[in-house]
């Protein structure tokens, strides 16, 4: 195992709210299904009543209402919301508190639409209304308002950085001026991350990977099995499977939902040869059963999360007739769109039937890859992949030449990276040929001073090898087969070449024979990799590659590799330098101007952080994670967690003018 080699500090928004000396009706859930349960252990439905405003409020004999007529119809007995904090009411209809202590109104939530509102003292100042009538609720799906904020510190913003060292003190704000001119200015968002995942992923809400327009109708009654193929380019949670309902009306007939694992027999472009492998999860619709509408489609939640790794799977549903008629785009584009969440999902072919329902649709239609309404399903994706492929081969690329000696590609790295596979082109994408062993080889190169003369360049080094078989193929990701290394390499500053060798009649490599490449190179977002020379090839097996070729630097299609940067969507300022093998600390220092702090109800900061931190404003400690009891200059994280706050603070520490953010980072490990 190797360690963790991230460190974030994205105090990424210090929000103020529009003032107000009243608290409000943040949210609510009308068709409570499955979500919270009151102290009878019974799902009703609920009205969540936020504080906002920087002084606690005491809530007796304020009013719930579910009728314009009767503003007081509910009444709040003595409780008090402290700041920022909210409060749970049942809307069960009971009027009075459960064995649990939950306060219960004395009217229900009607999930079509209704007025709601939250009534001060007196019956006559209405502080949240919905009127006249709040919109069509859907099961487990909450309903909010938001207010007007203020962004005054925001990702991007100015402010000075220093590694944590002793002697340093009165830097958070409670002495200004502070003298930090000898500081590094930075700009919020600081980190550095050699991690193939973003440290805190940004959050992606649930979305339904094949949609409908609500109240669309049918206009086919296929009874068979209709599949549409996808595949995950990244890990997904499926939550819930959806079926067509035509005009939205509930189900005439019984349909069923599939999700299948799919097996495409090493032939990503060919769909005809395609089998159904398992069923991973199945729903059935009724009309007693018929599930919760969302647009044209209806679902149901799966008894647990099912998540799916990266590979190739499709939905399939079956039953549609006369009476509950499927959607087919009949080879047009269709009306119906589909939901990819930044590439996680790919979706594939034009679509598959069959007759018999309950097994897999092996027939091909004619496309587009979303044909039909029918199956759909709900997921989330999870963290972005921030691996990238240093020389890509497009799937099912054919190989021109059958050379078994050495075929190298020179490579400068310009920035650390750090290598987590070995590829080779795999011929047509089909697997490697019975009898054929593939090499891949990462070298350290010596430019010999002269990186301009490739003539002169030794091989000092194989610093990884991985081999390809029929019976060990690898991966296989696009046109190329990998397989991670054990420990992912570290690449520091420097000349490599990446040699690949064992091709011939039955696995052939490609080359471009000098001209340009229909094959891509990746050098990375920050331009980690920069790539040089005219290839080059050798004679003898597990050798450097000695004599230069033609151009381009990817004149091959032949040895490649997978690797990740030094770098993370959220990092705005790279602090690898300062701090790695340095120190588990960093301090930071984020000013912010407040013309006049009286106009604001209430403060929030957002905070994302990976590992620990403690945070003041203006002097004032206001939060902390994974920090030790006494948190010293040297001090180290407590524990190894990546997780984004929202953390409500009085307005009033607030001053006019420049007000101050301070955090203090701490990793883990100072060396990692």
């Amino acid at each position: 195992m190797f360690k963790t080699i991230a460190l974030a500090l994205f105090p990424g928004c210090l929000l103020l709210t529009a003032a107000r000396a009243v608290p409000v009706i943040s949210e609510f859930m009308a068709d409570n299904a499955s979500g919270l349960t009151d102290g009878a252990g019974r799902h009703s439905d609920w009205i969540e009543i936020q504080n906002p405003d920087g002084a606690a409020v005491n809530l007796a004999g304020w009013h719930l209402t579910d009728d314009a007529a009767l503003p007081a119809k509910w009444t709040f007995p003595a409780v008090t919301l402290p700041v920022g904090e909210r409060l749970v009411v049942f809307a069960s209809g009971d009027g009075v508190p459960d064995a649990g202590g939950s306060l219960h109104t004395n009217f229900s939530l009607d999930k079509s639409g209704e007025y709601l509102a939250l009534v001060a003292p007196g019956g006559l100042t209405i502080s949240t209304a919905f009127a006249p009538a709040y919109p069509l609720q859907y099961e487990d799906v909450s309903y909010g308002v938001t207010r007007a904020r203020t962004t005054l510190l925001a990702p991007g913003a100015a402010g000075k950085a220093t590694v944590a060292a002793s002697g340093i003190s009165n830097w958070t704000g409670n002495v200004e001026p502070y003298a930090d001119a000898a500081w590094t200015g930075v700009t919020n968002g600081i980190g550095y991350n050699f991690n193939e995942t973003a440290i805190i992923p940004e959050a992606k809400p649930p979305c339904a990977a094949y949609s409908v327009p609500a109240g669309t109708t049918g206009n086919q009654n296929w009874g068979g099995p209709l599949g549409m193929d996808f595949s995950a380019e990244r890990t997904l949670t499926v939550t819930a499977l959806g079926a067509f309902d035509s005009g939205g009306d509930g189900f005439r007939s019984t349909v069923r939902v599939q999700l299948w694992s799919r097996n495409e027999n090493n032939t990503p472009d060919n769909f005809a040869d395609d089998t159904g492998q398992a069923v991973l999860a199945e729903v059935e619709f009724s009309a007693a059963s018929p599930g919760a509408a969302d647009g044209g489609s209806r679902f149901i939640n799966l008894p647990a999360p099912l998540n799916l790794p990266v590979g190739n799977y499709s939905i399939v549903a079956w039953g549609y007739s006369d009476l509950e008629p499927n959607g087919n785009a009949g080879g047009v584009a269709a009306a119906w769109s589909t939901c990819d969440t930044d590439g996680s999902i790919v979706f594939d072919g034009g679509g598959r039937y069959g007759s018999t329902g309950g097994s897999f649709p092996g027939n091909l239609d004619g496309g587009p890859p979303n044909r039909y309404a029918a199956g759909t399903f709900k997921y989330a994706a999870g963290p972005p992949d921030l691996r990238r492929t240093a020389y890509r081969v497009a799937s099912g690329q054919a190989g021109g030449q059958a050379y078994g000696g050495p075929l190298g590609m020179d490579f400068v790295v310009a920035k650390s990276v750090k290598v987590a596979s070995l590829g080779v082109f795999d011929d047509l994408s089909n697997g490697i040929a019975p009898g054929v062993t593939l090499t891949a080889q990462l070298w350290r190169r010596n430019d010999a001073g002269t990186p301009g003369t490739p003539t002169d360049d030794t091989g000092v080094a194989v610093l990884a090898t991985q081999t390809f078989t029929t019976a060990a193929p690898g991966t296989l990701e696009s046109g190329s087969r990998f397989k991670p290394l054990a420990t992912p390499l570290e690449l520091a500053p420097g000349a490599y070449t990446i040699v690949a060798c064992g091709y011939g009649a039955v696995e052939r490599n490609g080359n471009t024979s000098g001209g340009a490449a229909p094959w891509s190179m990746d050098g990375g977002s920050q331009a980690s990799i920069q790539f040089v020379g005219s290839s080059r090839y050798g004679f003898a097996a597990g050798t450097f590659p000695q004599v230069p070729d033609g151009l381009p630097a990817n004149r091959y299609a032949a040895g490649t590799f997978q690797y990740f940067e030094n770098g993370d969507p959220m990092v705005s300022t790279n602090v690898a330098a300062l701090m790695r093998n340095v120190s588990s600390g960093m301090y930071l220092r984020l000013p912010f101007p407040v013309p006049n702090p009286s106009v604001f109800g209430s403060l929030e900061l957002e905070m994302a952080t990976d590992d620990g931190y403690a945070a003041w404003v203006n002097g004032a400690p206001v939060a902390s994670r994974s920090v030790p009891s006494q948190l010293l200059w040297n001090s180290a994280a407590t524990k190894a967690v990546a997780q984004v706050q929202s953390l409500p603070l009085p307005a009033s520490m607030l001053i006019p003018g420049t007000n101050l953010l301070a955090v203090h980072g701490l990793d883990i490990l100072y060396d990692s």
